[in-house]
């Protein structure tokens, strides 16, 4: 969808863009603003692989819904070792845990 927001999908048919902010502007926002809880999407990591190409991952929050899938001990694996292969330590700690208790809980 970030594409399409950035209009380099189609930009032919791309909004008239004089009263919206300029993209820049609006991903600040976005990444101010927004939290993506993922944990993959039945036993695949592409759709978080894609979470963590496209927001900082500061932004990413694992699973804080837990369990809504069933999940075997290799599949929990395969998405830390995403994490691990897109993210240096301290993201991947952030994003497994630190992030939702940051976000959730009391200090």
């Amino acid at each position: 969808m970030l594409g399409r927001i950035r209009g380099d999908t189609r930009p032919e048919r791309a909004p008239d863009t004089g009263r919206l902010k300029p993209y820049d502007e609006f991903r600040d926002q976005l990444e101010e603003r927004v939290y993506l809880d993922t944990s993959g999407f039945y036993r695949d990591t592409a759709a978080f692989r894609a979470t963590l190409e496209a927001f900082p991952a500061s932004n990413v929050l694992f699973g804080t819904d837990f369990s809504y899938e069933t999940r075997t001990l290799n599949d929990f694996r395969s998405i830390v070792s995403t994490v691990e292969e897109r993210c240096p330590r301290a993201e991947t700690r952030d994003s497994l845990g630190q992030n939702a208790l940051d976000l959730l809980a009391h200090p």
